[in-house]
């Protein structure tokens, strides 16, 4: 049995021949099970590095996650105070309307009224040249 550069691992296995049949021999069952405990310590080591890599990783997600949840909460807040702004912006437009659309109103009354005046005044100056 031998553990070379490339992780192989071989195993001279041994019979005594029986009745039955060839039997490995205490010995060669020995490094059958010597060679599952490396191949088990060494999927533990292996194990062990991919859950450290994955931890890492993994913490480094979480980082990027709580930056992005303190962008995003930056932007609730910006989007917030926008919202607050045009809401306003409309109020003051809805007024600005209000008060253009009674001017054009005051206007309009303004100049019915003047020319109801000048019908009257050109009434009255009509009168005035039939009786001259």
């Amino acid at each position: 049995m031998s553990n070379d550069s490339n992780k192989k691992i071989s195993i001279n296995i041994e019979a005594i021949k029986t009745p039955l049949g060839p039997v490995p021999t205490l010995e060669s069952l020995k490094k059958i099970v010597e060679a599952l405990n490396i191949l088990n310590a060494d999927m533990i080591r292996t194990e062990e590095t991919v859950n450290s890599e994955v931890f890492k990783q993994m913490a480094g997600i979480e980082k990027e996650l709580k930056s992005l949840r303190k962008l995003i909460s930056e932007e609730i807040v910006s989007f917030g105070a926008v919202k607050e702004d045009i809401t306003a912006l409309n109020k003051r437009l809805d007024k600005m309307e209000v008060a253009q659309n009674n001017r054009i109103k005051e206007l309009s009354d303004l100049i019915t009224d003047f020319i109801g005046s000048v019908r009257v005044f050109q009434d009255q100056v009509a009168r005035l040249l039939k009786k001259g």
